[in-house]
């Protein structure tokens, strides 16, 4: 049986994966990508300069570059639309392909595999909580096994293939919100036993979305603008739930889902 703290969560991954969607797109912008909303003013060096504090944080490693998050630095204290990071994050989470997720919000943990196009999210989901079992989805169909075999379910599970979509909770990033680099990094473990010193990126002040209140919110990113995970508060008919995510292994071309039937 689903609990009120449960039913809140899903119903908010409904709506957030139908009726929040014409409220969560950017504009359309011939100039690119959203950009930041407020630069934070720029310290001079010792030799007296100002110092280009993009220049300084330009990403590093193997990840991709996608258009969308030509505009985003992690540095100290600079701020960002929800537009741009939402826009940023899906683009990276389609640009690597595939990658892992541990998702635990108190009375639900889930381990997911997934695989991006530019057209359709699948995932295969290890759940445990008020429902246990293995989800599996693949644009718009999805199969559950409850212990007894695969079956298509077209009820539940739309609902958790929300809730357990990797880029679903970044869809109901207000666009005009804003979000400010800390200054402090923290030290995220993965599931696969790395690692991460993170950039925190937090939301400056929570925000309503039709019945859900979105209370507050971490991301966590590494050096390259890898997205590494976030956590954050919402609540629904007065019940609160913080949900945290944790994405690793992106880009491993091991994962592959197909139907189970």
């Amino acid at each position: 049986m689903l609990t009120c703290r449960r039913l809140a969560g899903l119903t908010g991954a409904l709506l957030l994966s139908a009726s929040l969607v014409a409220c969560t797109t950017a504009p359309e912008d011939d100039d690119g990508p959203p950009a930041a909303v407020v630069e934070p003013a720029e310290e001079p060096s010792d030799d007296g300069e100002v110092a280009d504090p993009v220049e300084d944080a330009e990403p590093v490693g193997g990840a991709p570059s996608p258009d969308a998050c030509d505009d985003i630095r992690m540095v100290e204290d600079r701020q960002y639309a929800g537009a741009a990071l939402s826009g940023c994050i899906s683009a990276l989470l389609v640009a690597w392909g595939t990658g892992r997720e541990y998702m635990d919000d108190g009375d639900f943990v889930a381990t997911v595999e997934f695989v991006y196009t530019e057209d359709v999210r699948s995932f295969d989901v290890e759940m445990d909580g008020d429902v246990s079992g293995r989800l599996r989805v693949i644009g718009t169909d999805s199969w559950f096994d409850r212990g007894a075999g695969w079956e298509p379910d077209d009820t539940m599970g739309p609902l958790y293939a929300a809730l357990s979509d990797p880029a679903a909770l970044f869809e109901i990033m207000l666009p005009d919100s804003t979000w400010t680099v800390q200054p402090e990094r923290e030290l995220i473990s993965l599931p696969n036993g790395d690692d991460v010193e993170a950039w925190a990126v937090t939301l400056d002040e929570g925000y309503a979305l039709e019945e859900m209140e979105v209370e507050a919110w971490t991301l966590w990113f590494a050096d390259d603008l890898t997205p590494v995970g976030n956590s954050g508060t919402s609540a629904m008919w007065g019940v609160s739930a913080t949900t945290t995510q944790i994405l690793y292994d992106l880009g491993d071309e091991d994962i592959v889902i197909e139907p189970p039937v």
